[in-house]
């Protein structure tokens, strides 16, 4: 088998989707009835970006090539979903299947396609998201419409995409992902240990890694943080990991509304003083270590299609309190403390100081995760991808 993929989300720096994606490439390309996989680069502008698409898959399989396309992605995203041109399979010989797994599918004139859809937000909650996003909305459409067959990565992303198309659900596939983190456990004490080691202050944090946007319910990690601090959790500061997407100058702007002392990890003075502390992209290793020096990992999210964060907290040994929206029940199952987002800040504190002040129910938490996320350590995800492919090409 001959396999094409769109492979722009294995660009540096990689969010949990771009990591998800090279785990399964690397698992196919063990899979003996593979021969060969293509990854396609859109390498516009070129320069850095070119060699970007160097780096953005190291060590190559020698079942593995590369193709750096000098067109700019959004204009192939429109070609694609507009034009169908052009067709890959046209120039790269022999093409058994195209597979799109971050939202994006080349058109192919032959080849069997297999399409990835994330979350389906973008459909349901525009007002998430930019204008520009909006272009993005109309290529998942078009491309759940003319793939074979469709992977999702939790039931819950089925039923949304069923919704919007009932015609779909005969192929539409739910495939969780499978999460990469070692498995780490801390107790108080030794998280204490940890955290005067890396930040020269032992005081308690709780952490919360993604993308600041409407989606992730950002305000409410502030409302929580200030009103824990009036439960009497004076020393509880606030971690943000990750990059900032639409409107997170305004949601940043309300933790200052509401007396938090914003600091940048980067800056000269640290952590001193600060009451909220702001992460850029943080590469796997660090980023695993904030996790298991974590007090507590906090989720708020309006909606999520699967939800990394929670599973890589739960293997670093952070219990876990969670929205229970989106398929985030479905993730967590009952290793999490489950709260309605609807319910309001309250019932966030409530769940949160239930932890923090009971020993037994905190180690209980940790060892609930650690049992829930070894079901997504199992590298299943390539066996039922691979399983998806053969649905595809039989068709």
């Amino acid at each position: 088998m001959k396999i094409l993929f769109e492979a722009n989300s294995l660009f540096p720096p990689r969010t949990g989707i771009g990591l998800s994606t090279e785990r399964l490439i690397r698992c196919l390309a063990t899979n003996p009835r593979i021969g060969e996989i293509h990854l396609l680069f859109s390498v516009f502008p070129l320069g850095l970006k070119w060699r970007s698409s160097l780096e953005a898959f190291p060590r190559l399989d020698e079942k593995i090539r590369i193709h750096r396309l000098p067109l700019p992605l959004n204009f192939l995203l429109k070609t694609w979903n507009i034009l169908d041109r052009p067709r890959v399979d046209r120039w790269i010989d022999g093409l058994d299947l195209i597979h799109g797994p971050a939202h994006v599918l080349p058109a192919g004139a032959r080849a069997a396609s297999v399409f990835t859809v994330h979350d389906a937000s973008l459909f349901l909650h525009p007002e998430w998201y930019p204008p520009s996003a909006q272009g993005f909305a109309a290529g998942i459409a078009s491309g759940v419409e003319k793939a074979d067959q469709v992977i999702v990565p939790s039931e819950f992303v089925r039923s949304q995409l069923i919704q919007q198309n009932s015609r779909w659900a005969p192929k539409i596939h739910a495939v969780h992902h499978d999460v990469f983190f070692e498995n780490v456990s801390l107790s108080k004490s030794d998280k204490m240990n940890r955290r005067r080691e890396m930040f020269g202050d032992d005081s308690p944090y709780i952490l919360w890694v993604g993308e600041i946007n409407p989606r992730k319910n950002v305000g409410m990690l502030f409302a929580a943080l200030a009103a824990m601090r009036k439960r009497g959790f004076t020393k509880l500061r606030l971690i943000l990991a990750g990059s900032r997407g639409h409107r997170s100058a305004e949601f940043l702007s309300r933790a200052e509304d509401m007396g938090l002392r914003l600091g940048l990890a980067s800056s000269e003075d640290g952590f001193s003083g600060k009451d909220v502390i702001l992460f850029d992209y943080v590469p796997k290793k660090q980023l695993q270590e904030l996790y298991s020096a974590a007090e507590v990992f906090l989720f708020p999210s309006w909606d999520e299609g699967f939800g990394f964060p929670v599973l890589e907290a739960m293997a670093s040994g952070a219990p876990v309190v969670s929205s229970s929206a989106g398929a985030l029940p479905e993730i967590c199952g009952e290793a999490a403390a489950l709260v309605d987002p609807r319910d309001g800040c309250e019932a966030f504190c409530e769940a949160l100081e239930a932890l923090l002040k009971d020993d037994s129910l905190y180690e209980a938490c940790q060892e609930k995760g650690r049992r829930r996320v070894q079901a997504f350590q199992s590298g299943g995800m390539a066996d039922k991808t691979f399983a998806v492919y053969e649905q595809a090409m039989s068709k």
